[in-house]
């Protein structure tokens, strides 16, 4: 699988024990007439990656289509002031490129987390494949 570059090597660290409360899946639609620009728009891209080289705590980040949005940014933070802070700025940088933000927080201290963010199911069930 290796040779195939089918897989590669990422360490999955708990999130909890390195100090981190919040993971948070924000949802992203863009205002009217940005569809299509994002990736057409040198300004706009550089403007993008700029913000991610900034922002370390966005894991992941991409397009999409879904329950009425463009794109989505997984990020991770330490405490709730510290996503209000993170949604705060990006609305403010990016106010007139989104129309709306929306965010399904996940508190990694909770005691109803059914199973930790981790590759191992995954891979067993591709070795058994």
């Amino acid at each position: 699988m290796e040779k195939a570059e089918l897989i590669d090597y990422t360490a999955v660290p708990n999130f909890a024990k390195l100090g981190f409360e919040i993971l948070a899946f924000n949802f992203v639609s863009y205002s009217p007439g940005m569809q299509g620009q994002v990736g057409e728009n040198k300004d706009l891209e550089q403007k993008l990656r700029t913000t991610l080289s900034e922002n370390p705590n966005m894991i992941f980040v991409s397009s999409g289509r879904g329950v009425g949005f463009d794109g989505v940014a997984v990020s991770i933070h330490r405490n709730y002031s510290d996503y209000s802070e993170f949604i705060k700025t990006l609305r403010l940088e990016w106010g007139a490129h989104v129309g709306s933000i929306d965010s399904f927080v996940v508190s990694l201290k909770s005691d109803n987390v059914l199973r930790q963010f981790t590759f191992k199911h995954l891979a067993n069930q591709i070795s058994e494949e």
